[in-house]
């Protein structure tokens, strides 16, 4: 979020409209603060079709975080961008995936991950909230939609009451 808002500022300052700038960022900032949170933050799994995840360090940890969410390839120990062993989510399940239909991992090879019989048995036993599209595929002010999003979904699973968190 900091490089968001330290670009917005800056763009707005190049163009002359500083003062619009921070209204943006006001106003996002007040709809992250105002997501609803799980009591107990359940740790979720961003996860592709193929196997790709992300880490501390990243725009999607920070939107997990945003929703009330503990990021568990974080908490694997994972840092920035990278592939989660299949054996590892199978012995160490998260208790939420948050599963990315991204444009690019549409392939046959590409999606053989998602098709695996243990983490086809995986995903039936767990919640899951689905993001279509690239949606959230950079840092960027969609990443508060993405948040809102996930927090949503969290409601309807009823994994976080629809109160605003403290």
């Amino acid at each position: 979020w900091t490089e968001i808002w330290a670009s917005t500022r800056e763009i707005a300052a190049h163009i002359g409209r500083a003062e619009a700038g921070e209204a943006i960022i006001a106003a996002t900032q007040a709809r992250i603060a105002s997501l609803p949170h799980p009591l107990q933050p359940a740790r979720a799994l961003y996860l592709r079709p193929n196997g790709g995840s992300a880490g501390a360090g990243t725009h999607v940890d920070a939107v997990l975080q945003a929703a009330g969410l503990r990021n568990h390839a974080a908490e694997s120990g994972h840092r920035g961008w990278g592939r989660i062993a299949l054996e590892n989510v199978v012995a160490n399940p998260p208790d939420l995936f948050v599963l990315s239909s991204m444009v690019n991992d549409g392939g046959h090879a590409r999606s053989n991950y998602a098709r695996h019989p243990l983490m086809r048995a995986l995903l039936a036993q767990r919640p899951a909230v689905q993001l279509e599209g690239n949606d959230w595929g950079c840092s960027n002010y969609q990443l508060a939609r993405a948040a809102e999003h996930i927090s949503a979904e969290l409601v309807r699973l009823a994994l976080a009451g629809p109160q605003a968190r403290q």
